[in-house]
């Protein structure tokens, strides 16, 4: 299976819900959360489901409007119902971690200070 990842500031998270299995033996948990990725005329917000005891608390620890990076998997399901067949799809995140902006001025700009060594060139 494919993974992706999207960045973009955490809009909001929901609360845990339980599930319960179809035949009530098994109790699962589920939760959602929303980001925002900013674009010049319309912004774009994508829901992400996180499914399972352990993946449900991936969210705790970021607040509102921080920077996060979500890799996720898409998961295509199809539903048939009364002759009628209908397909749908749900993003499941697996791992998010918070962007950390680089402060103006004190970071590697991708340039180095080392020039060319006279001894090195060419002719």
């Amino acid at each position: 299976m494919e993974t992706y990842k999207a960045t973009g500031k955490l809009i909001s998270k929901t609360k845990v819900e339980s599930i319960q299995s179809k035949d009530k033996k098994t109790t699962y948990q589920k939760r959602f959360f929303v980001i925002e990725q900013p674009d010049d005329k319309y912004p774009n917000f994508i829901s992400f489901s996180l499914f399972g005891d352990k993946k449900v608390d991936l969210i705790n620890d970021f607040k509102k409007d921080a920077n996060i990076e979500v890799s996720f998997n898409l998961k295509g399901n199809k539903y048939e119902k009364d002759g009628t067949t209908k397909y749908f799809m749900d993003v499941q995140a697996w791992k998010i971690e918070e962007l950390v902006e680089s402060k103006a001025g004190g970071g590697d700009d991708g340039f180095s200070d080392s020039g060319p060594n006279d001894t090195d060139l060419p002719f």
